[in-house]
């Protein structure tokens, strides 16, 4: 009898990924339509990208360090009239306020911080590459993981973004904005939008 329970734990943790995908799907589509197909989409990861996660002392969540060239650059584009600028992270829908407590700490923007957490990072692609109305997609995210003290990329979701449909800034990008002046940041995120 308790060797049942495991598989049955691991079926019910199945159960909710696809129900909990299933709704983002919807709730991300319901965003996007709202948004006008000749305005640019940039969207921010969190964790290694705008939060030094792993250089952090402090895990919790709220208190992470900031990437503050690149959390400058973000609050720029939030208010940018042409750019659409949304937050998509991979972590449990039980981080969704200390993660949107966070952004509003570390962006310094009072314009809306729209976040949606997935459950991984394959379904983060998968949600953008959905969008067709929208052409001209920027990501920027590190797709990397931690083994120990060693950094991994993930080059199976890295393989999977066509870019054609969505432009994408990665790990060596965001190492080399913590040390750029702000504008240069900027500057780097536009010529890729436009690009």
């Amino acid at each position: 009898m308790d060797d049942q329970r495991p598989i049955k734990l691991e079926r019910l943790r199945e159960i909710f990924h696809k129900a909990y995908y299933f709704f983002l799907r919807i709730l991300f589509k319901r965003y996007i339509q709202n948004i006008d197909k000749n305005k640019t989409l940039l969207v921010f990861d969190i964790d290694n990208t705008l939060a030094l996660t792993r250089e952090s002392a402090n895990q919790d969540k709220r208190f992470l360090d900031a990437n503050q060239n690149l959390c400058d650059a973000a609050a720029h584009f939030l208010n940018s009239d042409d750019i659409v600028t949304i937050f998509i992270s991979v972590r449990p829908i039980s981080e969704f306020f200390k993660t949107s407590f966070w952004l509003e700490k570390n962006i310094s923007s009072s314009n809306k911080k729209t976040l949606f957490l997935t459950r991984s990072p394959q379904q983060k692609i998968n949600l953008l590459h959905d969008i067709t109305q929208i052409k001209n997609k920027l990501l920027i995210d590190d797709l990397s993981f931690n083994i120990g003290k060693e950094i991994m990329i993930m080059h199976d979701v890295l393989d999977s973004i066509n870019n054609q449909n969505l432009r994408y800034l990665g790990l060596e990008f965001i190492n080399k904005t913590k040390s750029m002046e702000k504008l240069e940041v900027i500057s780097l995120i536009k010529n890729n939008l436009i690009s």
